[in-house]
């Protein structure tokens, strides 16, 4: 399994005792650039929003409330699973076609501080 890969290990440790992690956090969609770029087909696009796929973190895909949602392209991603880290965790995210994902993101504990525009805070103060 990659997990247990040497490279993989040390990765994942220097990430752990991070003093802050930076990520961003994309929104799922036929406009998404995951899906735009390819990093995702048609299939499997269909998939993650029919199992509840509002967005993604690090490549792990989460649904509204920030679980990683149950499917087979999300049991390849070998990303440091952040929520591991107890250091600042900030997104930088704006946009409405981000909101559900950020809000998922910050439900799920994945990130613990962000960076955004003025219209996204409002709207995330009203949820």
């Amino acid at each position: 399994m990659w997990s247990t890969n040497r490279l993989f290990r040390n990765v994942s440790t220097v990430a752990r005792d991070s003093d802050v992690i930076f990520v961003g956090i994309g929104a799922l969609g036929r406009q998404s650039p995951i899906f735009k770029d390819g990093f995702i087909d048609e299939q499997q696009l269909e998939e993650l929003t029919a199992r509840g796929g509002v967005g993604e973190i690090l490549g792990r895909f989460i649904d509204a409330e920030g679980n990683v949602v149950e499917s087979q392209i999300n049991q390849m991603i070998t990303s440091h699973d952040i929520r591991e880290s107890n250091c600042p965790r900030i997104a930088a995210a704006c946009g409405e076609d981000k909101r559900p994902a950020i809000l998922a993101a910050l439900k799920g504990g994945w990130i613990n501080g962000l960076v955004t525009d003025e219209h996204t805070a409002r709207w995330l103060l009203t949820r």
